[in-house]
């Protein structure tokens, strides 16, 4: 189709202009003075939220033996670390505290750095097991409570009692009330409930008193009460028992206070089998009584005390330094042997066996230690004499009080090893003086230097000196440092395996089977040096020896094999007596678990030095 002339030129017109409005709406167009446009920005990009940090350091509360039944136990308090604060917390089967506050069993929060500890009613049976379990974040652990054996137990308020006795409730009785003896006529009467080699008594009394034990209407011993005052303590008569054979306990003397009974036990043993099998874990009071390190007295060593007993442990060492001046004066005289009763230092040595003792299922071993002078000059005598007075002392305490004869007898500069036949004869003179008074205390005995494994063998060849292994009573100790250069030196990267922790308690075994007629092992002092050369306990390579030792390998020895981890408070410090808390959490390792499933074992910690 042709189209006009003034048509055609029309429609350029407005074709251009609707081209060039069409650019300039782009933002194209215009002179080349006009600036040129930006582009728009890209939308905001949002920033994700970081994920909470729920899952805190491995930590473990221990299992805590030994309970009654039926009553509420709690665990000792552990620090949550590593956690975003906010972290949700719960408990199955108990209830928790934060800090020291109220015990909840509903959620709550907490925060990195506080404390918290479980609390659960134990079981109503005889060994039973209750167990509750917390979850902070992501991570669970449990707390498990084990009563102890009652099937010969008779409470004292059931027993069959005599008119005008008083029943009372008390705190920390077994079966919440008590029986009180005030004089000679009172009885307390019952009828055993199954055979047994001993009675055990749990009392308090205000003084030093009798008791008579009459069996079927015969007396067959007299137990002498301490004064405990609030404190319990057990008292034990070795005699045999027949299942139903009537018993009274008999107060035979005019009481100037109260005898309190809280329960009477007949008990299968106590032998030494036995008493290792149930010491379990131990630590060292270190550096306390051997030493001036950390003043001697129970205010001090309480809270320590109660702080591993609370994370399960149940055998206290300590040693303690008789012949040698400490802070100017010693305990005995060191050219005699005979032992200041009147020391201030003994007074308060005393008093924390009796506390320690006081706590249901602990365990004490008090022995000689360093004694430099005795051991360079042979000096049996002023051991023997030494020995003697001790066993006056303890005469009368529990059977769970266990004496070690003398630590580590090195003599000289260069710390040699002791002769052999000077061991063997101070450890029998010892041993008479201590059967002269009680014919079954545990006695524990070791080598001739460091108490090395592999003394065991040169220094008792046979055990004439010490009950011609005709004698229950007796236990074996060694000392596990091995390797020295890991254990005691710098070398904190040294790349031990399970025979390096199994080797010696070997040794330690083949003595034992072939000459020491199968007595228990006591492993009394082990750890790492690690705050002499290292800035924190947090290496992964000593945490992991900690964490292994004890509950992995020494508990699965086929002889029975109690630990007792050295802790003196400085090098190998465990506890902290300048905070009277946890240095650092290797005691949990020890009791239960510090370690995740995989770690970086020699991780920074391990190599940074003091």
């Amino acid at each position: 189709m042709n189209l006009s002339p003034g048509k055609t030129t029309l429609t350029k017109a407005v074709v251009a202009g609707m081209l060039i409005s069409m650019v300039s709406g782009c933002g194209g167009g215009g002179d080349s003075s006009s600036p040129t446009p930006t582009p728009p920005s890209p939308p905001p990009t949002s920033t994700p939220t970081p994920t909470a940090d729920t899952t805190p350091d491995v930590f473990s509360f221990g299992d805590s033996p030994d309970a009654f039944t039926s009553e509420l136990v709690a665990s000792g308090a552990v620090t949550v670390l590593s956690i975003d604060d906010g972290a949700s917390v719960s408990v199955n089967g108990g209830e928790f505290s934060i800090d020291g506050g109220a015990f909840l069993s509903d959620s709550a929060t907490i925060n990195a750095g506080q404390k918290v500890q479980v609390r659960v009613m134990s079981s109503a049976d005889s060994l039973g097991e209750s167990t509750a379990t917390l979850t902070v974040g992501d991570f669970s652990t449990d707390f498990t409570v084990i009563t102890n054996d009652i099937a010969g137990r008779t409470e004292a308020e059931s027993a069959i009692n005599a008119d005008g006795l008083t029943t009372s409730s008390i705190a920390n009785s077994s079966g919440g009330e008590v029986v009180s003896l005030t004089d000679s006529s009172d009885v307390v009467s019952l009828i055993a409930p199954r055979e047994g080699k001993l009675i055990s008594i749990r009392y308090r009394s205000d003084n030093e008193e009798n008791l008579n034990i009459i069996v079927n209407g015969s007396t067959v011993g007299t137990v002498t009460l301490l004064q405990t005052n609030d404190l319990f303590q057990t008292a034990e008569l070795f005699v045999p028992i027949a299942e139903g054979s009537t018993i009274d306990i008999a107060l035979n003397s005019a009481a100037q206070g109260a005898v309190t009974l809280d329960y009477i036990d007949v008990m299968d043993d106590l032998s030494a089998t036995t008493i290792a099998r149930n010491m379990g874990y131990g630590f060292n009071l270190g550096q306390m009584f051997e030493s001036d390190q950390h003043a001697p007295t129970l205010e001090n060593a309480k809270p320590k005390i109660d702080a591993y007993y609370a994370a399960g442990f149940r055998n206290i060492r300590i040693p303690v330094t008789w012949t040698e001046d400490i802070d100017g004066s010693s305990l005995a005289d060191k050219t005699t042997g005979v032992i200041d009763m009147t020391h201030p230092r003994l007074a308060e040595l005393i008093k924390v066996v009796e506390y320690a003792l006081s706590l249901k299922g602990m365990h004490v071993v008090v022995n000689m230690h360093h004694e430099s002078t005795l051991k360079a000059e042979d000096n049996f005598a002023v051991l023997e004499n030494v020995w003697d007075g001790i066993s006056s002392i303890f005469v009368n305490h529990s059977h769970r009080l266990l004496f070690e004869v003398l630590n580590e007898p090195h003599q000289g500069p260069n710390d040699e090893p002791m002769a052999a036949a000077s061991v063997r004869r101070m450890t029998g003179l010892a041993y008479d003086k201590i059967r002269a008074l009680n014919p079954e205390r545990i006695i524990i005995i070791g080598g001739d230097q460091w108490f090395g494994a592999a003394e065991m063998a040169r220094t008792w060849p046979d055990l004439s000196l010490v009950g011609k292994g005709n004698d229950a009573y007796i236990m074996s100790t060694f000392h596990h440092y091995s390797p020295w250069e890991f254990n005691g030196e710098a070398n904190k990267t040294y790349l031990w395996d399970e025979s390096t922790i199994t080797s010696d308690m070997a040794t330690q075994e083949d003595w034992v089977t072939s000459i020491g007629n199968d007595m228990p092992v006591y492993i009394g002092e082990w750890g790492n040096s690690w705050n002499q050369y290292l800035q924190t306990a947090n290496c992964n390579n000593i945490r992991s020896w900690y964490d292994n030792f004890a509950d992995n390998y020494a508990d699965a020895r086929a002889i029975e094999t109690p630990t007792a981890v050295w802790d003196d408070g400085g090098w190998f410090m465990i506890w902290d007596h300048n905070t009277n808390d946890w240095n650092n959490s290797l005691y949990q390792c020890i009791t239960g678990t510090c370690m995740p499933e995989s770690f970086e074992r020699l991780n920074a910690a391990c190599t940074d030095t003091n």
